[in-house]
């Protein structure tokens, strides 16, 4: 239990710190590591003092997590996907998945596919890239989904994605009437919330 307490509360220290608020690890952390390895060998088959030294671990990266203003600011400007800006594809993918599994654990991820609510050809009527592509603006869905989408005005893609009984409207994109570039920035600061207070949320 203490050993996996701890391999989460290292992937989530890294997911808030490293890959969202993109602040750079310090010589302290290495350290840190190398003395709990240390430590950890030191303990042997001793599960008390090995479970100090994982506790201890889980204290440390705790006190060092961004706070939460900080990465919810971070987590706004960290993410854009558009078919222009692939370099964060995966990503996108691993997060909205990661948000998917904690809103609705019983859904399954199979061939979903990354849909924008606002459709990219908006960039073109002057809409900012930034906007578009934003993950508050991103949804998984199932490929046949997304191709009943395509560049569908938005209320025509709520009676779509109504219809299709989807599990998948993590934010509350379904409750909108509009969908403008406000809506857009609501959302993605509702995901950077959950994502700080629950999937990756810290002490595990």
């Amino acid at each position: 239990m203490h050993f996996n307490k701890t391999l989460q509360s290292i992937e989530r220290y890294h997911f808030q710190h490293t890959v969202v608020s993109q602040l750079s690890s310090s010589g302290g952390l290495s350290q840190m590591y190398a003395k709990a390895a240390r430590d950890l060998y030191g303990a042997g088959s001793d599960q008390q003092a090995r479970a100090s030294v994982l506790k201890d671990i889980r204290e440390k990266l705790e006190k060092r997590r961004p706070d939460r203003d900080q990465f919810i600011l971070a987590f706004k400007e960290r993410f854009l996907f558009t078919n222009s800006h692939t370099r964060d594809k995966k990503l996108v993918q691993y997060v909205l998945r990661r948000l998917l599994q904690h809103a609705n654990p019983t859904t399954g991820l199979a061939d979903l596919t990354i849909e924008h609510l606002m459709p990219q050809d908006q960039i073109a009527a002057g809409v900012a890239v930034e906007t578009v592509g934003s993950i508050g603006n991103l949804l998984l869905v199932s490929e046949k989904v997304n191709g009943k989408l395509d560049n569908a005005d938005f209320a025509s893609k709520k009676k779509i994605l109504g219809a299709a009984g989807l599990a998948f409207d993590i934010g509350g994109v379904l409750d909108k009437s509009v969908w403008t570039a406000r809506e857009i920035e609501l959302r993605c600061e509702l995901l950077a919330g959950r994502a700080y207070d629950g999937v990756w949320k810290l002490p595990v």
